[in-house]
């Protein structure tokens, strides 16, 4: 099930972080995050307060996260988006991640679905993300789930 986290929550999703970092270094992923750097227990209270944190919770076990909101990187402001929608009509997905204990089995093509969902229901023109060029398993998810790619 897909809901709005809680304090409860922050050092669970914190955790998955850190586990997603060390399962892409000892698999050879490509990810712009560092241990320690970015995602860290502070991203996911920064996006509690916000109230922009979602998680996974699979019989109170938390199997993944993600942050949904309107804010764009200035690097977007570069690409050719197929919405020319202005920053605020696009919801963003951040840090969408899925403990490597519960990957392959749907968890984050559920939790696309869910932002599809609150996207509609916030009548946004588009949704938007970013990935590293070269993390060929996330591109991949996006296609499968009907996104684009529009730069590198």
């Amino acid at each position: 099930m897909i809901r709005k986290a809680t304090p409860n929550d922050i050092k669970s999703v914190a955790d998955i972080y850190d586990r997603v970092i060390d399962f892409q270094a000892a698999n050879g992923g490509y990810m712009s995050w560092i241990k320690n750097v970015y995602p860290t227990e502070k991203t996911a209270s920064d996006a509690l307060l916000l109230d922009t944190l979602s998680v996974f919770d699979t019989n109170g076990i938390i199997a993944g996260s993600v942050i949904l909101d309107c804010i764009q990187s200035a690097d977007y402001t570069e690409l050719n988006w197929k919405t020319k929608n202005d920053k605020r009509d696009a919801l963003v997905i951040h840090t969408l991640c899925v403990d490597p204990n519960y990957m392959g089995i749907g968890i984050a093509s559920d939790m696309l679905s869910f932002a599809k969902e609150l996207a509609k229901s916030l009548n946004c023109a588009s949704i938007r993300l970013a990935t590293n060029s070269k993390n060929l398993g996330a591109i991949n998810l996006y296609e499968k789930n009907g996104f684009s790619i529009v730069g590198y």
